[in-house]
């Protein structure tokens, strides 16, 4: 099972400068508890910029370009193929590339929808045309509550 999880405001944007621009403990938690004990996949990028250090209790694969890459804690793989032939259950964690490449192909995705406009630079994919089960959180009075 391939499963995206990722939080985006208002507009549904995901990151600002290569950062998550808001500051959500409750989504962090959230995260935390649905991944922990399972395989995450990341981009490079978002691995460097965001994630900056191998989850704890989880399974890290990270996706680059970059021949020989090394990055102690994590597995790196040169293409999306391979990293994802590495598990049947995975939690796709961005960034924008790899959440638009995956998409087509994940079972579900978990979205959390921050109150506010951050001015992002990276965005969701659209899910116009997702067929899988999609997950709707909001951050509301400091708790995640699920959006029937």
């Amino acid at each position: 099972m391939i499963r995206l999880i990722v939080a985006v405001d208002e507009k549904g944007g995901i990151s600002r400068h290569g950062h998550i621009p808001w500051d959500a403990p409750e989504d962090r938690k959230h995260f935390r508890l649905l991944t922990t004990g399972g395989v995450v996949v990341m981009g490079r990028a978002n691995y460097e910029e965001s994630v900056r250090r191998p989850l704890p209790a989880r399974r890290n694969i990270v996706i680059s370009r970059q021949s020989g890459l090394k990055i102690p804690g994590c597995e790196v793989y040169s293409d999306l193929k391979t990293a994802l032939a590495q598990a049947e259950d995975i939690w796709v964690i961005g960034g924008a590339s790899i959440y638009e490449q995956t998409l087509p192909l994940a079972d579900e995705v978990y979205m959390t929808k921050i109150p506010g406009d951050y001015h992002c630079d990276r965005f969701f994919p659209s899910l116009e045309n997702f067929t899988g089960k999609v997950h709707n959180f909001t951050v509301k009075n400091g708790v995640i509550a699920s959006i029937a």
